[in-house]
């Protein structure tokens, strides 16, 4: 007997809010793991885990984000 799990995921794309260039290496703090965004600006968190921060050396920092779909982020 085989069990399977499906683990469901929201994919995040990061981008700059000013000239809308893919940000790579953003860092994606949630209450289980740290994730990073791969060189297309993407990542793929589990629906599970709750997003703590979202940061990236050259830009605003974000706190206490709430994402239930997959989505875009404009960091500044």
């Amino acid at each position: 007997m085989k069990t399977l799990v499906f683990t469901l995921m929201i994919k995040i794309w990061f981008l700059d809010i000013q000239t809308n260039d893919t940000l790579p290496a953003v860092k994606v703090t949630t209450d289980k793991n740290t994730y990073y965004a791969n060189l297309d600006g993407y990542v793929n968190i589990p629906k599970d885990e709750k997003i703590i921060k979202i940061s990236h050396n050259a830009y605003k920092t974000m706190d206490d984000v709430k994402i239930e779909n997959d989505t875009t982020i404009l960091l500044k």
